[in-house]
């Protein structure tokens, strides 16, 4: 989920181009190596960050789907999460204790965010008959089985990405809005199957983790050079340049 509303909340701050130079998370500035960084914790923070500043100018999306209720829950399974991780392997007896405590946290944050169901992620296939005239596979809500889907694109839709549609990228249709969210949530097409997944972390200058959504196989490394514009338009909006 955390990775799912990241994807969301940077794509759209690209696509509208906002000035990320005065945002702070923990009291420190932003920067490019936070944003690529593996931390959940920043991730959510960053989610934060960008619909607190939206509570004057009502210009995201994203402030329509995540409310504070949503990242508070998510924070606080976030440090349960962690804490799980740093005690010794618990038994049947006290897993299931485990998880009977925190599934109602779970339903009440599954349940604040329930206008995820609203978006869908989308991978351009090609343009036919016409370049506003798209042919797409779809990902709706939380569904991992992909569909055919034709998509014709309005004036202003066209004007935002229509030069930039490429097949090896996601991008989310939220409503009449249509951004890119690779690398952060991304697809890629393996032996005729299409599948989603997260970018993890930055293994070093050349190469991503990638982890694919429901897979037993999960991670998986990609050339981070094909993302370089991504980061190339983070810097800008640190910097203001956009």
């Amino acid at each position: 989920m955390i990775f799912t509303l990241y994807s969301l909340a940077v794509g759209e701050v690209l696509y509208r181009g906002v000035n990320l130079s005065g945002f702070q998370l923990g009291g420190q500035p932003l920067s490019l190596n936070r944003m690529m960084s593996d931390s959940l914790a920043t991730r959510l923070g960053f989610v934060e960050a960008v619909v607190n500043n939206d509570v004057d100018t009502g210009q995201f999306v994203m402030s329509e789907i995540v409310s504070a209720d949503a990242i508070d829950g998510l924070r606080q399974l976030n440090q349960e999460r962690n804490s799980i991780q740093h005690i010794a392997a618990l038994n049947a007896s006290e897993s299931e204790a485990r998880f009977e405590q925190l599934l109602p946290d779970v339903k009440a944050v599954l349940y604040a965010l329930r206008k995820l169901r609203n978006v869908s992620f989308i991978q351009y296939r090609r343009s036919e008959p016409t370049p506003r005239d798209l042919k797409c596979r779809k990902f709706d809500g939380h569904t991992l089985g992909r569909m055919n889907y034709d998509l014709c694109l309005s004036d202003a839709q066209f004007a935002a990405i229509g030069a930039n549609l490429t097949a090896n990228r996601l991008y989310a249709e939220l409503g009449e809005d249509i951004f890119c969210v690779s690398p952060f949530a991304h697809v890629v097409d393996e032996n005729h199957q299409t599948y989603l997944c997260f970018y993890k972390k930055k293994n070093n200058a050349t190469s991503f983790r990638f982890e694919r959504v429901g897979t037993p196989v999960g991670e998986f490394d990609l050339d981070g050079g094909q993302f370089q514009d991504v980061r190339d338009a983070i810097e800008g909006a640190l910097q203001h340049v956009v």
